[in-house]
């Protein structure tokens, strides 16, 4: 949702999103939560986690997409299924540029055009079934021989070879196929009319929308036991202060109360806002280099969440404190004392943020 343009209604928002889970086979995971394994219970595999970053991509409806060995790492089967998914891509009429090193024979067959490099230099350019024959032919006057039953296993092998690499060089220059790039780019140098010139114009949706999204995401990735935790602590704290302080009957000891509660409070404060952001900033990093992370949106929402999810518990404590300490129930001096407590946990909260980033 941060991807996508803020004058995208929210319905078509979630019709992109599902055409391009489907698009790359993610539906039966649609749900899991991705990162820290430890309470997700499993999370996505490495081919699924390939294709959800080609997803996150797809959102932006590319013409084209360049992919730098998206197979290194996974094991053939994944590779397979990567691939799979990439090809079906080109059907709905994009440009899919893929760098992969020893491919599996049905991999191989994939590519409607391959790009042979040795050496810094163009060995092939063309069709993957005209490839072997093409090698076999620039092989024969060498006296080296090419199976052509696994080509692209077989391909590597004979580019690995000094003698074998200037004989398929020298033959595809001799080819014809450079002179004949050459003479396509000269024609669209003549007519730029039929060229597209691509404008780079990144949209993304509002700061109140992906201040949205990010504390949904870290809501989808909070435990129980971290839903408790303020209301917990602040509870605790407020029990045991208002027994230290118990009907003191004298305002000065019940400030002092409230002061060292507020100062007591950055403790777990710190502890917190500081668990928080260190899985934040991993993942911020990734957004960050791909155009639609900010760092303002990162502090601005460290810093809302804990003080919304802190206000309610803190508020709580200082009633028990009040209760407790004091016999004289006045409403205005128990708000003043709540709004002073507020104030120094928000203060806490900005100076433990700003530290930390």
């Amino acid at each position: 949702m941060m991807r996508l343009p803020m004058k995208m209604k929210m319905q078509d928002k979630m019709w992109r999103v599902e055409q391009v889970l489907g698009q790359c086979g993610l539906y039966d995971v649609a749900d899991v939560v991705v990162g820290d394994n430890s309470f997700t219970g499993g999370g996505l595999s490495g081919g699924q986690k390939r294709r959800l970053c080609i997803a996150l991509q797809l959102l932006d409806l590319p013409s084209v997409i360049f992919l730098d060995e998206p197979t290194s790492g996974l094991d053939s089967a994944s590779s397979l299924e990567l691939l799979e998914t990439l090809h079906s891509l080109t059907l709905s009429g994009r440009l899919v540029v893929v760098t992969i090193h020893q491919p599996r024979i049905e991999i191989f067959h994939m590519f409607d055009a391959i790009l042979l490099l040795c050496e810094g230099q163009v060995a092939y350019f063309g069709s993957p079934i005209i490839a072997p024959t093409m090698i076999a032919e620039a092989l024969k006057d060498s006296g080296q021989t090419f199976d052509a039953s696994n080509p692209a296993d077989s391909i590597m092998d004979v580019l690995t070879n000094p003698e074998a690499q200037k004989s398929i060089l020298d033959y595809y220059l001799q080819s014809g196929e450079i002179q004949a790039i050459n003479r396509a780019i000269a024609r669209a140098r003549r007519h730029p009319q039929k060229t597209l010139s691509m404008k780079f114009q990144k949209q993304t949706s509002s700061i109140q929308n992906r201040l949205l999204a990010l504390d949904g995401r870290t809501s989808a990735s909070q435990t129980l036991s971290q839903s408790f935790y303020f209301p917990l602590i602040y509870l605790l704290y407020g029990l045991a202060l208002g027994t230290c302080y118990w009907k003191t009957h004298k305002g000065v000891l019940l400030m002092s109360c409230y002061m060292v509660f507020s100062c007591a409070s950055q403790l777990f404060l710190a502890s917190v806002i500081h668990g928080h952001l260190h899985k934040a900033f991993a993942l911020f990093e990734l957004e960050k280099a791909d155009g639609i992370g900010h760092s303002t949106e990162l502090i601005l929402h460290v810093f809302i969440r804990t003080f919304s999810k802190s206000s309610i518990p803190l508020i709580m404590s200082c009633a028990i404190i009040y209760l407790c300490s004091i016999q004289d129930y006045v409403l205005w001096k128990f708000c003043l004392t709540t709004l002073i407590h507020l104030q120094l946990n928000q203060a806490w909260i900005a100076i433990i943020v700003f530290t930390a980033c």
